[in-house]
């Protein structure tokens, strides 16, 4: 008998996600496009308001370009959940986009993040 997990942890899915937010900062778009898929076989829901919610706090909130092609993908992925190329496309977005977390969205926000 086996004593090893057959399902993923929560806190395995939470390191997911750290991992992915590392990649998207540094720009490390190969490895952030295999851990997003990775995430997809997990939930691929949570993956798209993750990277939803990451293109509205991360980066320069005056440019909303990536925001309309992560919507434009996002829909793509809806008519056709089984193809992972809008996922990476969404993921290559981001970490191909300017990082300026002091134009962020958040400093217009309350003190919720």
């Amino acid at each position: 008998m086996s004593s090893y997990a057959l399902e993923t942890t929560q806190q395995e899915i939470s390191d997911g996600y750290r991992d992915l937010t590392r990649l998207l900062n540094s720009g490390q778009s190969k490895y952030a496009v295999d851990a997003a898929i990775g995430l997809t076989k997990v939930d691929a829901n949570e993956l798209w308001k993750f990277l939803m919610n990451y293109g509205s706090t991360e980066l320069n909130y005056r440019d909303t370009e990536h925001l309309l092609i992560l919507s434009a993908l996002h829909n793509s992925w809806i008519d056709d959940p089984t193809n992972p190329i809008f996922v990476a496309h969404a993921v290559l977005t981001l970490a191909g986009a300017t990082k300026v977390r002091s134009e962020s969205v958040l400093k217009f926000m309350p003190n919720k993040y």
